[in-house]
């Protein structure tokens, strides 16, 4: 999860996505390998290197930590 507002986004296919109310996000994918960069205002951004599956959801949940001032 990301912060309430915040973007998720798949670098190569510079898709973005905002999260809803409760901080949750959905970026379609094509099954395969994807990075994907979870960032938000004055949080470190999160690179993740995952692995679609096809035909089901892949689910990730994490914490960003604060940006250094």
């Amino acid at each position: 999860m990301v912060a309430r507002g915040e973007e998720a986004t798949a670098p190569a296919r510079m898709d973005a996505n905002v999260t809803d109310a409760d901080g949750r996000y959905f970026l379609p994918l094509p099954p395969g390998p994807a990075e994907v960069t979870i960032s938000a205002h004055r949080q470190q951004p999160v690179t993740l290197s995952v692995v679609v599956p096809e035909g089901e959801p892949l689910v990730r949940n994490l914490v960003l930590e604060p940006a250094d001032a």
